[in-house]
C-alpha cells in the first residue's frame, strides 16, 4: 500500500470516528442550553467552552471532509454540501450568540446547536449512517 492510500485510509477512519465526538459535543451543548434556558440562569463559562469545543470539532471534521472530497474519497456530494452548510451556519450562529445580550442569549444558543445538528443528521442520512 502506498503512502497516499495510507493517508486517505487514516483520514477516512478519523473522519468516521470524529463524528461521535462532534455528536457528543453538540448534544452536550444542546442539553446544557436547554437546562440553562429552562432554569433562567445566566450562561456560565462552561457554556462558552462547550460551544468552542463543538465548533472546533466540527471544523476539524469539515476540514478532514474537504480533504477527502478533494482526493475523491467522498462519493456523496449531497453529504458534503449539507455538512458544509452546517459548519457555515454554526459559525454565523456562534457570532450571534456572542453578540446577543446575556439575558437574551438562550434562543441564539439553542439555534447554534439545533440547526447544525439538523444538518449533521441530514448529512448522515445522505450517506446511510443514520441512525448511527
Amino acid at each position: 500500500m502506498d503512502l497516499g492510500r495510507t493517508v486517505i485510509s487514516t483520514l477516512l477512519l478519523a473522519h468516521s470516528y470524529l463524528r461521535f465526538g462532534v455528536l457528543a459535543a453538540v448534544l452536550a451543548g444542546l442539553c446544557a442550553t436547554l437546562l440553562g434556558w429552562w432554569s433562567q440562569r445566566s450562561p456560565a463559562q462552561w457554556d462558552r467552552i462547550l460551544a468552542i469545543v463543538f465548533l472546533g470539532l466540527y471544523d476539524l471534521q469539515a476540514l478532514i471532509g474537504v480533504i477527502l472530497l478533494a482526493q475523491g474519497a467522498v462519493k456523496s456530494h449531497l453529504h458534503a454540501t449539507v455538512m458544509l452548510l452546517g459548519v457555515i451556519l454554526a459559525h454565523i450562529l456562534f457570532r450571534s450568540v456572542r453578540s446577543a445580550p446575556v439575558e437574551k442569549s438562550w434562543l441564539p444558543r439553542f439555534l447554534f446547536y439545533a440547526l447544525p445538528l439538523a444538518c449533521i443528521i441530514a448529512g448522515l442520512v445522505a450517506i446511510g449512517h443514520f441512525p448511527i
